[in-house]
């Protein structure tokens, strides 16, 4: 789809022709701008750093709904997720995704001024 935006320009060349100049470029103009106005959001929607997926887990904070031993359960954004950890983390403990392997998340503990 974005493709044929950005082409719709080249589309339009042969408006130079079959039309007289004083004709051609104020349409040539208007099809420029549209192609502008319509290509701005979806380039600012493609710069965005992503929210789902693997991707948008990493650095996600949440709360160990059990013990962490290593082995548990968190929650994270409203989910709960199988999860491991490398030390000791009580139930109720507040806990960053450092991984995810599929659907299993690689939690650490979160430094209580880290919130």
């Amino acid at each position: 789809m974005c493709h044929l935006i950005f082409f719709a320009p080249v589309l339009a060349l042969p408006l130079f022709w079959l039309l007289p100049w004083n004709i051609a470029v104020p349409i040539y103009g208007v099809v420029l701008g549209l192609t502008a106005l319509v290509a701005w959001p979806v380039v600012t929607a493609m710069r965005r750093p992503q929210l789902t997926g693997r991707e948008g887990m990493l650095g996600m904070r949440g709360e160990a709904l059990t013990e962490l031993n290593p082995h548990g359960l968190i929650r994270c954004h409203g989910e709960v997720w199988s999860a491991t950890a490398d030390e000791l983390i009580p139930a109720g403990e507040r806990v960053r995704v450092v991984a995810v392997d599929r659907l299993h998340a690689r939690v650490a503990r979160t430094a209580r001024a880290d919130g």
